[in-house]
């Protein structure tokens, strides 16, 4: 698919109007997210901000088709769909699937190269790639490997990778690192690290040759790079 129909699709994605009574349904379904014990109506209804008569007609069908149980001492919990539906996304998940529509929309605002970068023991390993459009620009092959090193992708191995549980800043700008000349004089960059839900995941970054990576275009790329990890956190199902 070329850069014109990926732009047009996302333009008609984003204008779908939603269908409110799912929205409704999610926002408690959503509730349950944030806690680790059956909850009560008045509990659901505080979260969501709903009345509880529509909360009882949502939570009925709910629980009518499995997503939802009810207990005897009449608090909620989720039902055994849930489970199901979890076991049946990790099945079927694959990270490449949601991190290369990303690589490309990124290399197309910023005219750049994308890349998504895992860890390889002592290594930081290319697994996704879409190279600049532009005839002067940084190559890098899928799976190639390289040190960590004090790139932007290397500053974020070493700030982010440690084990440790991070808080995801809201403001993704803030986790965004950047480096110039640093393996080599013609090369420049900006990256971010992506976590899922059991943590650091890799980092996704975008180089090109440092005469275009000059203090405005720096900035304006910061922020496509913010952009298109929020989008990536949001598949993982991280809430900003």
């Amino acid at each position: 698919m070329d850069a014109t129909n990926r732009k047009g699709t996302a333009a008609r994605t984003s204008k779908t109007k939603p269908v409110a009574a799912v929205e409704r349904a999610l926002r408690v379904l959503n509730v349950f997210r944030h806690t680790r014990s059956p909850l009560w109506l008045h509990e659901i209804s505080d979260a969501t901000g709903l009345f509880k008569s529509t909360i009882l007609r949502l939570l009925d069908t709910l629980q009518l088709h499995g997503y939802i149980v009810r207990l005897a001492d009449g608090r909620y919990q989720l039902g055994a769909v849930i489970f199901e539906l979890g076991s049946a996304y990790q099945a079927t998940f694959q990270l490449e699937h949601l991190v290369q529509p990303i690589l490309e929309q990124l290399s197309d605002v910023t005219g750049e190269s994308a890349t998504f970068y895992v860890r390889e023991g002592d290594m930081r390993q290319c697994m996704w790639r879409v190279e600049s459009p532009q005839s002067v620009r940084d190559v890098l092959r899928p799976g190639q490997l390289l040190t960590i090193g004090g790139t932007a992708t290397g500053q974020v191995f070493r700030d982010f990778d440690s084990g440790k549980a991070i808080k995801i800043s809201k403001n993704l700008k803030k986790m965004v690192r950047e480096s110039s000349k640093i393996e080599d004089d013609q090369t420049a960059s900006i990256s971010i690290p992506i976590f899922g839900a059991r943590g650091f995941v890799g980092a996704l970054s975008v180089a090109g040759p440092t005469g275009r990576f000059t203090r405005s275009s720096v900035a304006r790329m910061k922020g496509n790079l913010a952009e298109a990890a929020a989008k990536l956190y949001q598949q993982l199902g991280h809430e900003l």
